[in-house]
């Protein structure tokens, strides 16, 4: 592979075709009768937040777009944290919008490093909306 340098600025330019790329952008549609291109936008699928306790005071924090399934898959006995701490029971959960907001709620229920405040938040955040 040849690896050109430019002597103004000193920084390597890779071929073309050996670039790599960075992210995707979304795919455009046909474009309207005025010439405007629109993109494909993915719907934004409900997701909740939850706190799980087993039977020995342990509890977890996540979020899902399928709590009953998820739920399911955390009583197996799957050789993870909850598959070997279980059975679980929902104690409270809390529905989202969309993926984006689950995650920053569930990353802050983590924070608090306290399931009885987590858990105290999360209700009362119910009880608001």
């Amino acid at each position: 592979m040849k690896i050109s340098r430019a002597r103004s600025s000193g920084v390597e330019h890779l071929p073309f075709k050996q670039r790599v790329g960075g992210s995707s952008p979304p795919a455009l549609t046909n474009p309207t009768k005025s010439g405007i291109f629109t993109f494909k936008v993915k719907e934004s699928k409900m997701h909740f937040v939850y706190i799980l306790r087993n039977p020995q005071g342990k509890h977890y924090i996540g979020e899902t777009e399928n709590l009953e399934r998820r739920i399911i898959e955390h009583n197996k006995d799957n050789g993870h944290f909850t598959g070997f701490n279980g059975p679980w029971e929902i104690i409270v959960s809390h529905f989202c919008t969309d993926r984006s907001e689950a995650r920053r709620l569930e990353r802050k229920l983590k924070s608090f490093k306290n399931p009885g405040y987590a858990i105290k938040y999360l209700s009362e955040l119910r009880t608001q909306g």
